[in-house]
């Protein structure tokens, strides 16, 4: 799950119209993650994205979601008046599941989600992993 951080500053500063190019060329980054038949990334709500990876282990999974924050970084896009960098950035939450009667894809959604604010909470501008399991964090950068 990701969410590009302090968006609303960017639609204040720069227009919806150019809140939608930043929303398209971040999610382009995410597209062209999902390169395998059955991988999905979609627009979850407002800047938010999830991209659906079957089959990735943890480290596969965290090493993707550095390089996409790479990625979106050296998009040809500035952060006006994000007061901590000019670069468009986002803050990813990873999360690793198999599915069984009592842990589905509500637990893999709620479990990326709280990576998601871990990530936005310690600063922004990363990639954060959750344990489901164990429920500890681990920087994926």
């Amino acid at each position: 799950m990701a969410d590009i951080d302090n968006f609303k500053l960017f639609n204040d500063a720069l227009g919806h119209q150019q809140g939608d190019h930043c929303l398209a060329a971040v999610a382009g980054v995410f597209l062209r993650a999902a390169g395998r038949a059955g991988d999905l990334a979609a627009r979850y709500g407002g800047d938010e994205i999830a991209l659906i990876l079957p089959g990735y282990k943890e480290a596969d999974a965290c090493h993707l979601a550095s390089e996409i924050c790479r990625r979106v970084d050296a998009l040809p896009l500035s952060q006006p008046g994000s007061g901590n960098s000019e670069r468009l950035s986002i803050s990813l939450g990873v999360a690793l599941m198999v599915p069984t009667a009592e842990a589905d894809t509500d637990t893999l959604l709620s479990s990326a989600d709280v990576a998601l604010y871990q990530a936005k909470h310690e600063g922004r501008n990363q990639a954060i992993y959750f344990s489901i399991e164990d429920g500890n964090f681990k920087s994926c950068n």
